[in-house]
């Protein structure tokens, strides 16, 4: 299924006005504060990537789809932009810190997706390098708000004024497809797309990080870096070849 959201310039226009700066970026450049070069899988619309440019870093962000990464370009020249496929792009180059942000992780469906780019991290890190990514933890549920009543939300887009989104869900955490909805307030225009991510358990992680060679330092629970418990919203890895 081809991902709109993500693919079509017409809804990637609405991608930076409706997902806000997160915290987590602040960790992302504290972990990158002592690096050189970072490989940004999954870079999106580039925001993270080019803030850890301006750190001095040298940053490679990598994006498959071309929307995205169109927007990325016009953000910086300051970052290395390739468009490429995380589970099997192969660069000449070694990397301090690998990063998958964003729940990047949760768009590959199946164990040998999800092999293919933890095998894409082993072969880009260089000896001392770090890895960190992160997925929402199944058992948190956090699908179940992701309805109309509980997602509807509103934000002011430079072009279009004030925009109007929701969400709804079908499926579950094996695989869920989610759909987005834009309407332009002013024009009344609308903009919908589907999306279909998995919430793989932390089990299910652990043994695929372990069938490519990868260390695991620590799995986190939030970007408190507390530990993973089974409360925990997220399921973040940070760990090293």
């Amino acid at each position: 299924m081809k991902d709109k959201l993500y693919q079509d310039e017409s809804l990637v226009q609405f991608y930076d006005y409706d997902n806000e700066r997160t915290s987590d970026y602040d960790q992302y450049l504290a972990i990158a504060d002592k690096v050189e070069c970072v490989l940004d899988l999954g870079c999106g619309t580039g925001r993270l990537a080019v803030e850890l440019a301006k750190q001095g870093k040298h940053v490679v962000g990598v994006e498959f789809a071309s929307a995205m990464l169109d927007v990325a370009k016009r953000r910086s020249s300051l970052v290395e932009w390739i468009q490429g496929d995380a589970r099997s792009i192969r660069l000449d180059q070694k990397f301090d810190l690998i990063i998958l942000s964003g729940h990047v992780f949760q768009v590959f469906l199946t164990k040998e997706d999800r092999l293919a780019v933890l095998e894409t991290i082993k072969e880009h890190l260089s000896p001392k390098g770090r890895y960190i990514f992160d997925s929402r933890n199944p058992l948190a549920k956090d699908w179940l708000t992701w309805t109309k009543e509980e997602s509807i939300r509103t934000f002011s887009h430079p072009l279009f004024g004030e925009v109007t989104a929701w969400n709804t869900i079908e499926g579950d955490a094996k695989e869920l497809i989610y759909s987005t909805f834009y309407i332009v307030e002013n024009t009344k225009d609308e903009y919908s797309a589907k999306s279909k991510i998995s919430f793989p358990t932390v089990n299910e992680i652990a043994t695929l990080v372990s069938e490519v060679g990868l260390g695991i330092a620590n799995v986190y629970g939030d970007w408190n870096f507390n530990l993973y418990t089974e409360s925990s919203e997220e399921i973040i890895w940070y760990g090293y070849v």
